[in-house]
């Protein structure tokens, strides 16, 4: 009997993650030994199961994937990571590097794609569709390198009420009209604006404006709803 390749498999939304494993029961290379929801329980399952190879969403509750990947490979330089994701362009490949991982795939591909990526990782080879090479790769890096605007480390954790105050921000509300919604004073959304700026090492309430604009994704604020 073949030993098959052990992979936890890390997603917040249960339906993707389930259909995720739902791909794993009839493949014969590959086996899902535990799952997370959050990129707190990843990291606990990693060092619970140590496996060859783990799946991650980006986009997480409590720490997201880019700063439970770097965690992982702080305590094992070893550990292969895999990120499957909705994004896939070259900011998220630039990030997805630094964190340490060796490939993202977009969530769109089909099963093989995704097999062929793992068996790649495991073998210790990188996996990025549209980068094949090291050339391409350091290229990317260089470019998004120059392009970006903003000093920002992916270990940067939002509270609740911090998420709350950037959602509204990207609706173009000011602090009077975020503090009724929030039931707080004016003062109090103030004070957040301000020590969000100072956690983003932004200069102004225009830059962070701009921020919660550019990178609302990045940290969940995408689904943001009036």
């Amino acid at each position: 009997m073949i030993n098959k390749k052990t992979v936890i498999i890390a997603e917040d939304h249960t339906l993707v993650r389930k259909g995720v494993m739902e791909l794993f029961e009839k493949n014969n290379e590959f086996i899902i030994v535990a799952e997370a929801a959050n990129g707190d329980e990843l990291i606990k399952k990693y060092f619970d199961y140590f496996p060859d190879i783990i799946i991650s969403d980006i986009n997480m509750p409590v720490k997201n994937g880019l700063l439970a990947a770097k965690l992982i490979r702080k305590k094992d330089p070893n550990a292969k990571i895999l990120f499957l994701s909705m994004y896939d362009d070259k900011k998220h490949i630039y990030k997805a590097l630094k964190a340490g991982a060796m490939g993202l795939i977009n969530k769109n591909i089909d099963e093989g794609i995704l097999y062929l990526a793992l068996r790649k990782i495991i073998n210790g080879e990188t996996f990025f569709p549209s980068y094949q090479s090291k050339y391409e790769l350091a290229k990317l890096v260089d470019e998004v390198e120059k392009e970006k605007d903003f000093s920002i480390e992916d270990d940067v954790i939002f509270s609740d009420r911090e998420k709350e105050v950037l959602n509204y921000l990207t609706l173009g509300l000011k602090s009077e009209e975020i503090a009724s919604k929030l039931f707080l004073s004016k003062r109090t959304v103030d004070l957040y604006r301000s020590r969000l700026i100072q956690k983003l090492n932004l200069k102004s309430s225009i830059e962070l404006i701009t921020f919660a604009n550019q990178y609302k994704n990045d940290f969940g604020l995408a689904d943001n709803k009036e």
